[in-house]
């Protein structure tokens, strides 16, 4: 009876192992959701290499899914900054547009 005991202990303890492993799996999978999507809005055209590295771990439904939301993503906020970026920065920040191209280097004359 006392070997039997034991055996249930050590099924436990595995159980209990093999779901912390699942949630660590699905953490990480988060995690990365979410690291692409700030590659996406970063540089875009590093996702690619990002996409390229991480298709060989994801099945192709899952792939499409993660690159469609990242893209939809970066998009989203792109156009946001893109209409609300100059009145936020001069009105929040105190920051007008021609000292960035000041510090850029460009020259809009």
């Amino acid at each position: 009876m006392e070997s039997g005991w034991r055996w249930h202990r050590v099924c436990e303890r595995v159980c209990a192992a093999c779901e912390t492993m699942a949630l660590a799996m699905e953490q990480l999978k988060a995690f990365l959701g979410c690291t692409l999507y700030l590659i996406a809005l970063i540089n875009p055209m590093s996702k690619v290499f990002i996409l390229s590295v991480m298709a060989k771990d994801l099945p192709p439904q899952e792939l499409r899914s993660l690159v469609l939301r990242s893209s939809v993503v970066a998009l989203a906020i792109l156009l946001v900054f893109a209409i609300v970026g100059s009145p936020l920065l001069t009105a929040v920040f105190h920051v007008e547009i021609y000292s960035f191209q000041l510090v850029g280097g460009l020259s809009c004359s």
